[in-house]
């Protein structure tokens, strides 16, 4: 990827950094009109599952036509599924990584659950107790999309609605629905962020009734349009706007972090670094680090700066560089190892020796981008903060053999399921199981026979055979450092059962039909013998089937 080449100030010579300090200088005072400014516009109506909404997709039209007008360069999406509306995301990222400005409006429902604000596709049902992980889109996902790549950022948020969703969710979380909140939760925005919400945090928009927009779309896209005042007076102008047309009953309201004042028309410059030299200074003591917390502090403290376009390549490069360990919280979340993008031959040759037919026919599989994965098998220790901080209601038997830093036993795929959204709720991240291709491509880490270590395992490689568990770690972690892929417990994966590979997804995703009453899982047990630990072996069980052969590990996005 062309964003992860080396910045051109590494290997610069000093004097040639003095040189073009003036250059950067005159890039920094230049108007708008010379910056590049990107909007994502999604809005959504046409909901499958619930009422259709009057106004949202003419809301995201008339927007995203207004920022056109502005010279903004728009992605838009209209009525978005789940796998639609995070493929705009996507697309919105790749073109924030060379934009000085990143704008997000966004008109539809959307719900709060324990403090985190979800938007929600158009094919949502939120019938089941993980609908929050597998079918609507965190808004912490596009904040935090944006405020990686570009220095300042504005959100819309119209998606304050009274919704459907939020009732189905309460009658399937049980004790857990107190969680869900009314309305949007209120956000705080980074450094460089404003964050503007159609009426205040927990409170719910009004939809225009019987016209084309909302009160708040309305309001903001004229203003928008046709005022030369900064963004914080636009708002002001919008709020009362919209308390007029609502008599009080919705009152817009925002959260900022910007550093300076944002104009839309492009004849006024916007948000000007003061900072460049000092900038410069700071970078040449910094360049070489490998701490990603202290280029995070960098671009915080220099977000407009050409020196912070450098800190963000290089913390994008160390972010995904292979093989990088890191805990998204301090003790109890599981440590994380990059794994790197790649192909592979998933399942078993016909000679392979004990092969069973479920593991062919063989095929090419291509993880198409880097992710994490669990170093190790998750424990009881982190079970057990589960449990302690009430994210977790089962509290699995250790069958006599201790906690600790034994992996996680006696629990079941809907256990594993529940685990991994609150480790989400609790870091901000995406946490979930593996797909099977992603599993098997970790276990072989790179190689081609029946085991990571060669056609044969001994006792020393892997604990099977036995009659217990071992500490995870106490074996020796593959080619891509992670452990215990060969025996320990038996690891649930996302994907239900499917009798072979015949019609398998080759891009490592989740693979949906088959058997949908039961799961897969991969990795054999501490009880089994070797031959049923081959990296190619499957089972499968019932997902609310618990034993003391299952446990799992974790993976999430980078």
């Amino acid at each position: 990827m062309a964003m992860l080449r080396d910045g051109p100030s590494e290997g610069m010579p000093s004097v040639l950094r003095i040189a073009l300090a003036p250059f950067i200088l005159l890039l920094l005072l230049t108007p708008a009109v010379a910056q590049k400014r990107v909007a994502l516009v999604i809005g959504n109506s046409a909901y499958q599952h619930a009422p259709t909404l009057a106004n949202p997709k003419n809301d995201a039209t008339d927007m995203a036509a207004a920022l056109k007008r502005l010279g903004i360069q728009v992605i838009e999406g209209f009525d978005l599924d789940k796998a639609s509306l995070e493929r705009k995301v996507r697309d919105f990222s790749g073109v924030l990584r060379d934009a000085e400005v990143g704008l997000f409006y966004y008109a539809g429902h959307g719900l709060q659950v324990a403090g985190q604000n979800y938007l929600v596709p158009v094919d949502a049902r939120a019938e089941a107790a993980d609908a929050l992980d597998w079918e609507m889109v965190r808004l912490e996902l596009v904040q935090r999309t944006m405020e990686r790549s570009t220095a300042t950022n504005i959100i819309f948020l119209d998606a304050c609605r009274n919704n459907p969703f939020t009732r189905n969710l309460a009658r399937v979380m049980g004790t857990r629905s107190t969680e869900i909140g009314r309305g949007l939760a209120p956000v705080e925005s980074g450094v460089g962020t404003l964050i503007s919400f159609s009426t205040q945090p927990g409170n719910v928009a009004l939809d225009g009734l019987g016209q084309r927009n909302s009160a708040f779309a309305a309001s903001l896209v004229k203003h928008v349009t046709s005022s030369s005042d900064d963004l914080g007076a636009i708002l002001i102008a919008v709020r009362n706007d919209v308390m007029r047309e609502t008599q009080r009953k919705q009152v817009p309201w925002e959260h900022s972090a910007l550093t300076g004042r944002f104009y839309f028309q492009s004849s006024t410059p916007v948000l000007l670094s003061s900072q460049p030299a000092e900038a410069e200074r700071a970078w040449a003591q910094l360049k070489d680090t490998t701490s990603t917390a202290a280029l995070t502090a960098f671009v915080a403290r220099y977000g407009s700066t050409f020196h912070a376009d450098l800190a963000k390549l290089r913390l994008a490069r160390l972010e995904l560089r292979p093989g990088r360990e890191f805990h998204d919280c301090a003790t109890t979340c599981p440590e994380m190892v990059v794994i790197p993008a790649g192909s592979f031959l998933m399942g078993s040759p016909e000679s392979e020796s004990n092969r069973s037919r479920d593991e062919g026919p063989q095929r090419k599989v291509t993880i198409v981008a880097p992710f994490a994965v669990g170093k190790y098998e998750v424990t009881f220790a982190e079970w057990d903060a589960c449990v302690a901080d009430n994210g977790c209601a089962h509290r699995p038997d250790d069958e006599g053999w201790g906690r600790g830093r034994r992996p996680v036993v006696n629990v079941s795929w809907d256990d594993a399921n529940a685990y991994a959204s609150w480790l989400s709720r609790k870091t901000g991240q995406q946490y979930r199981l593996l797909s099977e291709a992603e599993w098997e491509y970790v276990a072989r880490a790179g190689t081609t026979t029946s085991y990571a270590f060669g056609n044969t395992i001994t006792d020393s490689q892997a604990r099977h055979h036995d009659s217990r568990t071992a500490e995870v770690g106490s074996y020796s972690a593959n080619r891509f450092g992670i452990h215990d892929m060969h025996g320990n417990a038996l690891e649930w994966v996302l994907d239900n059962l499917h009798a072979d590979y015949k019609g398998a997804p080759s891009d490592g995703s989740v693979w949906q039909g088959g058997l949908v009453t039961m799961r897969t899982m991969r990795g054999g047990s501490w009880y089994v013998s070797s031959t049923v630990i081959r990296s190619a072996t499957r089972f499968a069980g019932e997902p609310h089937q618990r034993s003391s052969f299952y446990g799992f590990r974790l993976a999430r996005p980078l």
